[in-house]
């Protein structure tokens, strides 16, 4: 265990040693990766694996301290599978797909905890600029496609918490997990009442930095 602990410790002072960004640089990011998407609030659901792509740009506004502001295509949504009737006797498996594709601008505070290494967190509004309902029966595999404009919400609201590390070459690996608060899928139950949900996005990105 020593062993390990003096390894990490060398790897951590190592890094430190990697040159920082200077105040008042900006870099320019492409960036493209991974989600994995649910919706919090609902039961029975499952995740939608899709990517992301975009860019973000970084400004270098103190020592350890950066802003960025980006622009990212992402994917999102979920799964729900079910038991429903046919013909009023037969229980089959149903599946619902909703896809729900957002065009999102993260505006982050990054703070570099030593070279490469940033924790961060921010604001993120985003837009959703398609939306599909897919309904498939797992037996028949007779596919059904529904409209959602008034069930899912055109406007979303965030707040992403994360991590980045940039190698010396820029290449920088991303993690964050956006937290839905806005309400963006309100769709009517046999009761009277409403099935409510909230975006859930872990993502993983990596992208290259340069210089402008």
């Amino acid at each position: 265990m020593k062993h390990i602990l003096f390894a990490v410790a060398l790897l951590l002072s190592s890094l430190s040693a990697f040159a920082q960004y200077e105040v008042g640089t900006i870099t320019i990011q492409p960036k493209v990766g991974l989600n994995v998407c649910s919706m919090n609030k609902l039961k029975n659901t499952s995740m939608r694996v899709s990517y992301t792509a975009g860019v973000e740009a970084e400004y270098q506004a103190w020592d350890l301290v950066s802003v960025s502001l980006g622009a990212m295509y992402s994917q999102q949504g979920y799964r729900h599978n079910y038991k429903s009737t046919l013909d009023g006797a037969l229980m089959t498996d149903m599946g619902e797909h909703y896809d729900m594709n957002y065009i999102n601008f993260p505006v982050l505070a990054n703070v570099y905890l030593f070279d490469g290494f940033a924790v961060k967190a921010g604001v993120q509004p985003g837009f959703c600029v398609a939306k599909k309902y897919r309904e498939k029966n797992n037996i028949t595999g007779r596919l059904e496609k529904g409209d959602v404009e008034n069930v899912v919400s055109t406007f979303d609201f965030s707040i992403p918490v994360g991590v980045s590390y940039e190698l010396p070459i820029g290449v920088t690996f991303d993690a964050r997990y956006n937290i839905g608060v806005t309400q963006v899928l309100r769709q009517p139950k046999e009761n009277g009442k409403f099935k409510v949900g909230y975006n859930s996005v872990f993502q993983l990105t990596v992208g290259y930095k340069f210089v402008l």
